[in-house]
């Protein structure tokens, strides 16, 4: 039973790896970090009430240098990350006006009007830092900080909705149903017993760091790469004994039950995936470590403790 459970696991982790290259690369594609990023940004400058500030940002000269290439459809050319100390050198930059010596904190915070909210947020990060600038300025990078772990949030919950349907997308493409893996796996243990041996080889060769590709600035063609290994080498490998697409498959194209059964199937594939691949690689390895060192011995019923 173990050894079915660790090819369930397996299959997981493969096509979760797959949904994370598919995700990595569509985001890349569609530009959605940068998207998130300048949504922050137009939080922080206020830009629901007062849009200039936010274009003098973006449209200054040190702002444009970090723009992507335009492509077919990306949502935003802003870049995927902006540091801290380079937000607060625009950010000081935009808000000084030319020719204006800056000589305290409340020559930045005089530019802008006594109405706004951004004059507000200032005020009360100033009275926290003090009256020295390196202090306001380190306060405000602290602010811009806190602000972007909201944005990362805001990212993280749109790619899990992107998982989910990237996952039922690759389910139904390698028509991989639960019930129909764990029926194979549970009626040839031959075959299990091949597919827990490539668990263990994935184990052993694949650590997180190589396997599971979730950096900001990862390389589009290292991402390629590794898509291409996934789908030619991992997945073909294990589509056989798991009995992954749709060469063999009998359809019964009038049948409510079939059908019910397997879009259950993919469904239960999909909710899998979105649970990510770092799930699934420490489940297998602490499965793939229990394997390999047996079953403990059960104690004598009779024995005294």
């Amino acid at each position: 039973m173990l050894e079915v459970i660790i090819g369930m696991v397996f299959i997981y982790l493969l096509l979760s790896l797959l949904a994370t290259t598919l995700n990595e690369l569509t985001a890349a594609w569609r530009g959605w970090r940068g998207f998130y990023m300048e949504e922050a940004l137009k939080k922080i400058l206020n830009y629901a009430e007062d849009p200039k500030l936010f274009e003098k940002f973006t449209g200054s000269a040190f702002f444009n240098q970090l723009r992507k290439h335009k492509t077919l459809l990306r949502v935003s050319r802003a870049p995927s990350y902006l540091s801290s100390s380079t937000f607060a050198s625009i950010f000081f930059k935009v808000l000084k006006n030319k020719d204006q010596s800056i000589q305290k904190v409340e020559d930045f915070i005089a530019t802008l009007p006594e109405d706004s909210k951004l004059r507000e947020i200032l005020n009360q990060l100033k009275e926290e830092s003090g009256e020295k600038l390196e202090d306001f300025k380190k306060r405000v990078e602290t602010w811009y900080e806190e602000v972007m772990e909201r944005a990362c949030g805001w990212y993280k919950r749109h790619m899990q909705v992107v998982t989910l349907l990237m996952g039922l997308g690759i389910a139904v493409f390698f028509n991989a149903d639960t019930f129909k893996i764990y029926e194979q796996l549970s009626t040839n243990p031959e075959e299990t017993l091949k597919i827990v041996a490539q668990a263990s080889q994935f184990i052993e060769h694949y650590p997180p760091s190589d396997s599971i590709k979730t950096s900001q600035s990862a390389d589009v063609e290292a991402i390629k790469a590794q898509l291409n290994s996934l789908v030619n080498q991992d997945i073909e490998n294990a589509k056989n004994p798991l009995g992954l697409g749709w060469e063999n498959e009998v359809v019964e194209s009038g049948s409510f039950s079939y059908w019910g059964m397997k879009i259950m199937g993919w469904l239960v594939t999909a909710l899998a995936i979105s649970l990510g691949a770092p799930f699934w690689f420490d489940l297998l390895k602490k499965m793939i470590r229990m394997r390999g060192s047996g079953y403990l011995p059960q104690r004598n019923k009779s024995a005294k403790v």
